[in-house]
C-alpha cells in the first residue's frame, strides 16, 4: 500500500476547473485505512458516490465513519417536535424511502457499503438539527497506512451531483506540509463533535434499527464480492464523460476511444441508462461486433445483470431460438432483450426482417464501428433503431469516405474521443516503446502494386473520376502492405529475439494471416 505522499494533491479544488472525483476522491480513498465525513444530507446516491473508489478502500481493510442527514417531510418534522411521533421512526421511514429509490447502479454501491456495516467497516449517525437550524456539514477526513491525515472542507456534498454535476469547491489540508496540520486538527475537531453529539444546535443518533436492518439484508457475503462489485460498475470519469456526451446528443453517437480505454464498460452503462429510462416498457438492445469471439467477450460483461441475453451467429440456431421474440417484446412479455451477434449476421436479410417486426424502443450499438462503412455491413444500419452507440479506437475508413460518411451520417458523428495519448498521460493505460522494423515487399507483391498505383492515378486524371472505383483501388493496394509474406519471416525474427511470449499480442490484417 502507498501512502499519501505518493498523490499530487492540490491545495484548492474547483469542479469549474478540476476533476474533482478523479484527480482527488477516488486516489485518496484508494491509499486511506480510516475515513471520517461529515455531510449535509443522506440520499441513495450519496451513498453511491461514497462508494466512488471505496473498492480498494474495501480491500485495504478501511474502517469509515460517516454522519449524515436524511431528508424529512414537514410533517415529520412537526410529528417529531410535537413529541407525536419518535424520531428513530420517522428517520428510519425516511431512510428506507431513499433505499428504495436507488436505481440499479446505486443499489450496487450500497450493498458494499452494507457489506461494510456487517463487518463493522462503516458506522452511520444521523444528525438532527434544531427545528430552526440545517445541518450543513461538509468535511472529510482521510488516514493512510502511516497515519498521514488529509483534510478537505467546503461546499462538496456527498452525493454523485456534488461530486461529478455541481460546481463546488474545496479546501485540502495535509498533515505532512508544513503549517497545515493546525487546520486539520479543527477539521478533526469538527467531525469528533459531532460524532459525539456534542455539538450545541444539532442531535445525533445512530442509525435506526430498521435502516440498519434492512440495509444488511443487501450485503454481499464476502469481502471480495464487495470490492469487485463496486469495480463491476464504476467508470472512470472520462467513461462517465463519454455516457454524457453521448446522453446530449439525443442518445446517439460514436465513442472514438483507444483500445484499452473501455468502450465495452462504457457501452454497458449506456445500455443501463437506456434500460432505466424504459423501465416499465419493453425495450431490445442489438450489439453487433466483427467476430464471434468477441461475443462471449460482450455476453461476460452482463453476467451479473437480471437482463435476458441471446447470442446470434450462424453456427448457432439463433432463428429458432428468436422466432418469438417479435410477439414477446411488443407485447411485454420480454422487458429488457439483449441480442449480441456479427456483423454478418446483423446485415443479413433474415436477421433485418427480424427487427423490423419489434415495436418495442431499440439500441443499436456496433463495436469496431468503421466496419460498419462496407457495402454489406451497411445494410443493418435500420432507421428502427431509435438510439445508437458507434464504438472505434479509429471510426474513419481507410480509403473510404463514403462508407465513413454514411457512419457518421448514422450515428450522429463522433460525439466523444478519449486518444492513447489522454489515457497514458493520466494513468489508464501503459506507456510503452515503440520499434518499426522495416520489410519489403516481394516483386510479385511490387509488380501488382505499381499497376493498382498507376490504375488509381489514371482514374483521378480522368475530368470525372469514379469516386467508389478509386476508393476500390486504394482498398485493394492497403491490403497488399498489410499482408505482406515478408512480415511473417520478420516476425519469426522478432520472436527468435524475445525471451518469453506471455503477455504477447500478434495482430493479424485477415484471416489467411492468422
Amino acid at each position: 500500500m502507498t501512502s499519501f505522499k505518493d498523490l499530487r494533491l492540490k491545495s484548492a479544488y474547483d469542479s469549474d476547473e478540476d476533476d474533482v472525483l478523479g484527480d482527488f476522491y477516488i486516489p485518496a480513498l484508494a491509499k486511506s485505512i480510516r475515513y471520517d465525513r461529515l455531510a449535509g444530507f443522506f440520499s441513495s446516491s450519496t451513498l453511491a458516490s461514497a462508494a466512488r473508489g471505496m473498492a480498494d478502500f474495501i480491500e485495504n481493510d478501511g474502517k469509515m465513519r460517516l454522519v449524515t442527514s436524511v431528508k424529512l417531510s414537514e410533517e415529520d418534522k412537526r410529528a417529531m417536535q410535537d413529541g407525536t411521533s419518535k424520531p428513530q421512526k420517522a428517520i428510519a421511514d425516511a431512510f428506507l424511502k431513499e433505499l428504495d429509490m436507488a436505481d440499479n447502479l446505486q443499489k450496487d454501491h450500497v450493498a458494499a457499503l452494507a457489506w461494510m456495516i456487517s463487518q463493522g467497516h462503516l458506522e452511520i449517525k444521523i444528525a438532527i438539527p434544531d427545528k430552526n437550524s440545517l445541518y450543513h456539514q461538509k468535511v472529510g477526513i482521510l488516514y493512510d497506512s502511516e497515519n498521514q491525515r488529509i483534510t478537505f472542507s467546503g461546499s462538496i456534498n456527498e452525493s454523485r451531483s456534488a461530486w461529478k454535476e455541481n460546481v463546488e469547491e474545496f479546501k485540502v489540508f495535509c498533515d505532512w506540509k508544513p503549517g497545515q496540520e493546525a487546520y486539520g486538527d479543527m477539521d478533526s475537531k469538527t467531525f469528533e463533535k459531532f460524532w459525539s453529539g456534542s455539538a450545541k444546535n444539532t442531535q445525533t443518533i445512530d442509525l435506526p434499527t430498521a435502516g440498519k436492518e434492512h440495509l444488511l439484508g443487501m450485503a454481499p457475503s464476502t469481502k471480495k464480492e464487495a470490492a469487485d462489485g463496486i469495480r463491476e460498475f464504476i467508470l472512470r470519469p472520462y467513461q462517465c464523460e463519454a455516457v454524457d456526451k453521448w446522453r446530449e446528443n439525443d442518445r446517439r453517437g460514436i465513442l472514438g476511444m483507444a483500445t484499452g480505454t473501455g468502450k465495452t464498460k462504457t457501452a454497458v452503462a449506456c445500455i443501463d441508462e437506456v434500460f432505466e429510462l424504459h423501465k416499465d416498457m419493453a425495450c431490445l438492445v442489438v450489439i453487433a461486433c466483427p467476430t464471434k469471439h468477441l461475443i462471449n467477450q460482450w455476453a461476460e460483461e452482463f453476467r451479473n445483470k437480471k437482463y435476458r441475453v441471446e447470442k446470434a451467429y450462424e453456427s448457432v440456431n439463433w432463428r429458432k431460438n428468436l422466432a418469438e421474440m417479435p410477439y414477446k417484446i411488443n407485447n411485454n412479455i420480454i422487458k429488457n432483450l439483449i441480442i449480441i451477434t456479427t456483423h454478418d449476421t446483423f446485415s443479413g436479410k433474415k436477421f433485418i426482417e427480424l427487427i423490423k417486426e419489434c415495436k418495442a424502443k431499440s439500441v443499436v450499438i456496433v463495436d469496431e464501428v468503421h466496419g460498419a462503412g462496407a457495402k454489406k455491413i451497411r445494410r443493418g444500419l435500420l432507421n428502427n433503431y431509435q438510439y445508437r452507440l458507434g464504438l472505434s479506437a479509429t471510426p474513419k475508413r481507410h480509403y473510404d469516405e463514403v462508407g465513413t460518411g454514411i457512419v457518421f451520417d448514422y450515428f450522429g458523428g463522433v460525439v466523444f474521443e478519449y486518444g492513447l495519448d489522454k489515457a497514458i498521460k493520466y494513468g489508464y493505460a501503459a506507456q510503452y516503446k515503440f520499434f518499426p522494423r522495416v520489410t519489403y515487399l516481394t516483386t510479385k507483391e511490387m509488380t501488382t502494386y505499381l499497376k493498382i498505383s498507376k490504375q488509381i492515378a489514371i482514374e483521378k486524371n480522368k475530368p470525372t473520376p469514379d469516386v467508389k472505383k478509386i476508393e476500390g483501388l486504394q482498398f485493394r493496394r492497403s491490403g497488399i502492405a498489410k499482408s505482406a509474406a515478408n512480415k511473417i519471416d520478420e516476425l519469426e525474427n522478432i520472436l527468435e529475439e524475445m525471451d518469453r511470449y506471455d503477455h504477447c499480442l500478434i495482430y493479424c490484417a485477415n484471416t489467411q494471416q492468422i
